[in-house]
């Protein structure tokens, strides 16, 4: 990892995501506190490539961690560690999001779900 990052740049990055549990939540941290950051960094924190990109294509459309972070909170109607398709969908409906970024943010809070079960697609 220290061809590709700095001291610096690794710790900003392990105290970033700490406190965070999924990686679509820590991939955000990293964003925030170090833009533009190296692949490389993820992977050496144990954060998936699927939720890295995940949370590029949220940011590139627009949604914030915040908006993601609240999408989580109030979708997930049944109180369990998961979000739903359905719970998500609910949720989604009654938001002002584009048809697009519904799809993005649903593949975000169910990361199981494929492509060809994504009412917005």
């Amino acid at each position: 990892i220290k061809a590709y990052v700095s001291d610096k740049q690794f710790y900003t990055a392990v105290e970033s995501i700490k406190g965070q549990k999924r990686d679509i939540d820590k991939a955000y941290a990293i964003q925030a506190s170090l833009p533009g950051a190296s692949d490389k960094i993820y992977a050496a924190l144990g954060i998936s490539d699927n939720a890295v990109s995940k949370a590029k294509e949220l940011k590139q459309n627009g949604i914030t961690a915040e908006e993601y972070q609240a999408a989580v909170e109030k979708a997930n109607t049944n109180g369990n560690a998961n979000v739903s398709k359905a719970e998500a969908v609910a949720y989604l409906d009654t938001q002002g999001y584009s048809p697009y970024e519904k799809a993005v943010m649903l593949k975000a809070l169910v990361p199981t779900l494929k492509d060809k079960n994504n009412p917005y697609l």
